[in-house]
């Protein structure tokens, strides 16, 4: 068990990888929140939905590990990128949020990151 997850992840990532999973829940409860305020009904699908998307982004991540072993001379960038990425997806998603229900946010960081993500 613990020399596969050595094998799909960085150990050295340990702490991004948290970082990843709780995001994905700041967004879950913020994008809850954000349904109820708008009087969206809030369904079983959302928790579903968010739970595929942890597996995916941990598989994205995963692969992204794995694909490094295969390049020449071991470039070790390629899960740090896709952790970059889908973190600042998450922001972005948290901040949306967090604007629909009510609260300022950073109308030029939210920008930046909309650019980002959809560069990507």
């Amino acid at each position: 068990g613990i020399a596969v997850l050595g094998f799909l992840f960085d150990p050295t990532q340990h702490i991004a990888l948290v970082a990843i999973f709780l995001l994905i829940m700041a967004d879950f409860v913020f994008g809850i929140a954000a349904a109820r305020k708008s009087g969206e009904p809030v369904r079983s699908a959302k928790l579903r939905r968010t739970a595929i998307k942890v597996a995916v982004y941990y598989a994205l991540i995963a692969c992204a590990h794995v694909t490094e072993y295969a390049l020449p001379s071991y470039m070790g960038f390629l899960d740090e990128s896709v952790l970059g990425f889908l973190a600042a997806t998450e922001l972005l998603s948290i901040l949306e949020n967090v604007g629909k229900l009510g609260y300022v946010v950073p109308k030029n960081l939210v920008k930046l990151l909309g650019d980002y993500t959809n560069k990507q």
